[in-house]
């Protein structure tokens, strides 16, 4: 139970307080924003009351269930304005402005009682007067201070985005996407009818299965752009995955000296970008390098060599804009929270010169740190470089459920980490959250999702020289069977796994009651449970995912400085490249004799766990309330 120090009144539920509003204020000047005064000045409602530790003042409002406080702004200039306040918070809140015709709201992050995030809504007033309601719902609380509200609207996200690289290889394993309805569809256009306008691809330099390549991303660009989404091509400048932990050279490229190397990456470089900008599909923005913490094209590209890493990433950027002129470049991190990490990098790339266009950062709650973490580093960020900033990696979980024989990686650790519920709303709140807490930093572009489309097929396993990898076993793709059918044999219950049409309005019961069945498909199996599905509400869309593996192991890593006596825990097997997932390089990062000690004793062994523990690998289906939208037919 929390105890609450009532510093000015608190009053019963439901109930509007009696302290003094006081007069509306003119102009958009917010009377006692930091709640200084107490509640002077505001108008509480419920459980509201001032108590000691503010944001950056002595004091804050808190509100315990039902309750709020609201102020009113009178004579105001017609035009937008824009709300900022900091906030805490466990449950439902929100900060609203209502300005008549036009009522905005923002909900309150789960931040826990650590971490203050800011967060920012706009509100047209035509009308000349608007008013701030800050609250929680029954059953929450909540923390504002320092409220602001000035003219001019904030910059809307640009970017609602999804990685979806591994679509091609899904859809040549027998992999069917469904809309709304259970029509089957185009995946592609499926996301972009729900409100994703920009697609992440990865690149691989030679992959052993063929997708990822060069080939593969010219085809998917087609589609991406016959949706008239924007494109961001991710290099990884290896044949496989490139991350912190590993930054392993295509094996063409292995022998190359180091200026052939820098002209074998421009090369690369220039070639994709180049092909895609000839077909009429050109990229938006492109990386240079993935994850890219530690450098890339290890060694000579590696942390400690920065002189060798500098002009890596320097060709890589002038091939980008020599290929296509108007594709921005990106420089990619992991850790999001991690703000020295990010300084230090940046700080070595600026002063050597890298040319850049955009910030990206990879952040996943359960291992990089709490939001508030996040948000810090990206304000500091936008104001130190000047640079727009993209989020082009996040996910969350919707289940623990196992349903193979491989172990999740998402699991109830993970969970406690994060804060949020491994369920759909849980997964929609963490989602929700981020897009606000990235949204009200100035300069930030927006969100991608990685891997929506990674659904579980047999045979579109993680690793691209196995096809067995993270899967329940080794099977030809279904576009070889008539009629690119998956045989019954592979499908849920020996018949083809389909979606039932909606029910009539008013035809089902609640969920919980009797009545008409709501469908789940799972991995391996169609489970039907009690639900329904409401057409008039099938617009409001749910991210879920399945299982996420990522490159940095499945520790949630610390925000601050990491003991030496943690580090060698926090390292974790990573396929054949062995690598750090603790601090920054000081310490953190093995020797190359280390390294390839590692490498050469637990290859095999080390790829074999790494498989066996992605075998629940990326999985993402879109649901509404609750029912899967993008589902697999077969696998």
């Amino acid at each position: 139970m929390r105890t609450f120090r009532l510093v000015a009144v608190g009053v019963a539920a439901a109930l509007i307080s009696t302290v003094p509003p006081g007069a509306a204020h003119a102009g958009a000047t917010v009377g006692n924003p930091g709640f200084e005064d107490g509640l002077t000045g505001w108008t509480a409602r419920g459980t509201a009351s001032i108590e000691a530790g503010g944001h950056a003042g002595a004091s804050r409002l808190t509100t315990s269930g039902a309750a709020g406080a609201s102020q009113r702004i009178s004579a105001l200039a017609k035009g937008p304005y824009t709300l900022r306040t900091w906030v805490r918070g466990a449950g439902p809140a929100t900060v609203e402005l209502d300005c008549g015709r036009s009522t905005e709201r923002v909900d309150v992050p789960r931040t826990g009682p650590d971490w203050w995030v800011q967060v920012a809504v706009s509100a047209w007033s035509g009308s000349g007067r608007c008013t701030i309601r800050l609250g929680s719902a029954a059953g929450a609380w909540a923390h504002f201070d320092d409220v602001t509200l000035a003219a001019g609207g904030t910059a809307p996200v640009q970017i609602k985005g999804a990685d979806i690289s591994h679509l091609t290889k899904n859809e040549a394993y027998g992999a069917v996407y469904r809309d709304r309805s259970g029509r089957p569809g185009d995946a592609v256009r499926i996301l972009r009818s729900n409100g994703v306008n920009y697609a992440r691809l990865k690149v691989w330099v030679n992959p052993a299965d063929g997708f990822n390549s060069k080939a593969t991303v010219l085809a998917m660009a087609k589609r991406v752009k016959a949706q008239r989404m924007r494109l961001l091509i991710d290099f990884h400048y290896s044949d496989a995955w490139a991350d912190p932990g590993k930054q392993i050279k295509p094996a063409a490229w292995a022998s190359l000296g180091f200026e052939d190397l820098k002209q074998a990456l421009y090369d690369h470089t220039y070639d994709v970008l180049a092909g895609l900008r000839a077909q009429g599909t050109p990229a938006d923005m492109a990386q240079v390098g993935n994850e890219i913490n530690g450098g890339l094209l290890w060694p000579d590209g590696r942390w400690d060599n920065w002189d060798g890493m500098a002009a890596l990433l320097t060709a890589g950027s002038t091939a980008v804009k020599a290929a296509s002129p108007s594709t921005k470049v990106v420089l990619h991190l992991a850790e999001g929270a991690n703000n020295g990490g990010h300084r230090w990098w940046f700080d070595n790339a600026v002063s050597r010169g890298v040319p850049f266009d955009v910030i990206g950062v990879s952040h996943y709650v359960y291992w990089h740190g709490p939001l508030g973490a996040l948000q810090y580093n990206l304000f500091d960020l936008s104001a130190r470089y000047g640079k727009p900033i993209a989020l082009v990696e996040t996910a969350y979980g919707f289940t623990l459920e196992q349903d193979d024989h491989e172990t999740n990686i998402f699991n109830a650790s993970l969970e406690a980490a994060a804060g949020y519920p491994a369920t759909p709303q849980g997964q929609t709140e963490a989602l929700r959250d981020m897009f606000n807490v990235v949204a009200a930093v100035p300069n930030t572009l927006g969100v991608f999702y990685w891997e929506p489309t990674w659904t579980a097929v047999t045979g579109a396993g993680w690793d691209p020289a196995d096809p067995s990898s993270g899967t329940v076993g080794k099977t030809r793709p279904c576009s070889t069977t008539p009629a690119g059918r998956c045989p019954r044999s592979r499908c849920s219950g020996g018949s083809d796994a389909t979606f039932p049409r909606a029910p009539r309005r008013g035809a089902a019961a609640d969920s919980g009651g009797a009545g008409r069945r709501g469908v789940h498909i799972d991995q391996h199996r169609v489970r039907v449970g009690p639900g329904r599905v409401d057409r008039k509400r099938l617009h409001r869309v749910r991210w879920a995912l399945r299982q996420p593996p990522h490159p940095l192991g499945v520790r949630r890593l610390p925000v601050g400085d990491v003991p030496d006596a943690d580090r060698a825990r926090q390292r974790v097997v990573h396929g054949p490249g062995l690598g750090p997932v603790g601090r920054w390089p000081e310490g953190g990062v093995p020797g190359a004799e280390e390294l390839r000690r590692r490498r050469a004793a637990g290859e095999r062994a080390g790829q074999r766990r790494l498989d066996a523990d992605l075998g629940d690998h990326h999985r993402l289906q879109w649901t509404v309330h609750g029912e899967p939208l993008l589902r697999r037919q077969c696998g």
